[in-house]
């Protein structure tokens, strides 16, 4: 979806959005969901399931601010501290780090 966004416009994804995902969740409620609302929530379930810190979450939720031009809430702060301790402490500290 991110990728579509980025690469298509932001039309042209919310266009192709809304084609499949009302094959998928063809139950849902009867207005058409909001592309960049799916989206969040998308983020936020990767958020609780990965961790706040987790570079996975970080890289995709830098790319959801930058295309929706939103603040980006220390999302890059949070990254560069985690590399440093990467680079500083080890991958194994780093990865506990995102964890918590």
């Amino acid at each position: 979806m991110l990728n579509n966004w980025e690469k298509l416009g932001y039309a042209k994804a919310e266009e192709r959005f809304l084609l499949h995902y009302g094959i998928d969740k063809g139950y849902s409620k009867k207005n058409q969901p909001s592309f960049k609302n799916v989206l969040w929530g998308k983020l936020q379930f990767l958020r609780m399931v990965k961790g706040s810190e987790d570079a996975t979450l970080l890289k995709y939720q830098l790319k959801f601010n930058a295309l929706a031009e939103l603040p980006e809430e220390n999302a890059l702060a949070k990254l560069e501290k985690l590399l440093s301790i990467w680079e500083t402490e080890g991958i194994d500290k780093a990865s506990q780090n995102g964890k918590d």
